[in-house]
């Protein structure tokens, strides 16, 4: 299987397993925005969505795929990480990454930040209600804990913006969402952040070193 067959797979599987759509409002996904930026199907914020995470390692996505818990579901007028329970149809799902169509189709940013606190979450203790982040120290595995520790020793310093300085969680998803869409200017603003994202959690030979079966431990 090719590099590219392996991560519309990957892709494939995170569509059936973990991003939905909002009861009732497959309609109003469509017809609330001009139709030119996502389509006019119902499912095609789903399929955006799952088109935005190309530039992310096939690694990652089958190993997001295959956690039990941390979902994304599209609908409303913001995005936003959501820890803990979200009832959707007859299902209960834990940690929902709550996507925009809106901003599927005109602020990229604000979905990276989203997806941004679901894999700090899950990276960090596999979504455990009291488990710590990645972003706080947390991790997986060793090779996973010591890059939450450079994390913090980043935020340390002091390179983020004043909204992204709050907290260890929120200077995570301020990098995460710089990176995937303004890498360049990430790299003027905080360097050691950029560096380490392209050489871990953003790097598909990362995650091959630390779990060759793409499980992240």
């Amino acid at each position: 299987m090719t590099t590219a067959d392996a991560h519309a797979a990957a892709r494939r599987s995170l569509l059936r397993d973990k991003i939905h759509l909002e009861p009732g409002g497959r309609a109003a996904l469509s017809g609330s925005l001009d139709g030119t930026r996502l389509g006019r199907s119902a499912w095609a914020p789903a399929r955006a969505l799952a088109d935005l995470l190309k530039p992310l390692p096939a690694e990652m996505l089958r190993w997001w795929a295959l956690q039990p818990t941390g979902h994304a579901v599209i609908g409303g007028r913001s995005s936003y990480y959501q820890p803990g329970p979200f009832p959707l149809k007859r299902r209960t799902l834990m940690n929902v990454a709550h996507i925009s169509p809106l901003h599927l189709a005109r602020d990229r940013a604000a979905v990276w930040s989203a997806l941004a606190g679901l894999f700090d979450h899950l990276l960090g203790c596999r979504g455990d209600a009291e488990g710590l982040w990645l972003s706080e120290g947390g991790g997986l595995s060793p090779p996973w804990q010591d890059v939450g520790r450079r994390i913090q020793e980043s935020f340390q310093l002091g390179y983020a913006p004043e909204e992204a300085a709050r907290s260890p969680r929120a200077y995570f998803a301020w990098g995460f969402a710089m990176y995937c869409t303004r890498r360049r200017e990430l790299n003027v603003i905080d360097p050691l952040l950029e560096r380490l994202f392209r050489t871990t959690i953003l790097d598909a030979r990362f995650w091959r070193r630390v779990s060759p079966r793409g499980g992240g431990e």
